[in-house]
Formats: structure tokens, sequence, C-alpha cells
């Protein structure tokens, strides 16, 4: 069982926005292949009504060269876990401002 999967079993247990968030992170750098600055640099409407499938242009902070990702169906589900989590209102993660990096 990999990394993502243990964490998706974890998260399934115990829904907090702690693992949540940690599962996202894991989940986008995995499934994208992105710089950590990249993953950070998303925002949550650039993923969450992709499809599976479904291609997207990020702009790389590092070397500023244009990048096509798609979406994958695990990440896909990911969202889409988070989502229900946020929208039944047992998390409010999802809305709080991100911690600025200093």
């Amino acid at each position: 069982m990999n990394l993502e999967s243990r964490m998706i079993r974890d998260f399934q247990r115990e829904s907090t926005s702690s693992k949540g968030i940690d599962l996202l992170m894991i989940s986008i750098g995995s499934r994208l292949g992105l710089r950590v600055i990249d993953n950070l640099n998303l925002k949550w409407e650039d993923l969450i009504e992709l499809e599976v499938g479904e291609r997207f242009v990020r702009i790389e902070k590092k070397t500023d060269k244009e990048r096509v990702l798609v979406m994958s169906s695990m990440r896909q589900e990911v969202s889409r876990r988070l989502t229900v989590l946020a929208e039944d209102g047992r998390q409010s993660w999802r809305t709080k401002p991100r911690k600025q990096l200093v």
C-alpha cells in the first residue's frame, strides 16, 4: 500500500482538517508532479471543477515554462472526499486563509 492510499484510509477513519490538508498536498504532489512552491500556489478552484482526463496549464515559478497537467481519477476522488467533508460543515478548513511562509 502506498503513502497516498494509507493517507486516504486514515482520513476515512478520522476526517480532521490536518489529515485532509496533508492528504491533499500528497495527492497533488504525487499526481501532478509539481514542485512544492507550485503546489502551494494552486487554488482550490483550479482543481475542483476538473473532470478525469481534463487538462489545465500552469506556469512553473522556477522556470517560467508552461506545464500541461492532467486530472487523474485518484486526484479527483481526493478532491471529492474533501469537498463533501467541507460541505457537511464538519470542517471549515477549506475557507480559512492560507498562512504565508516567511
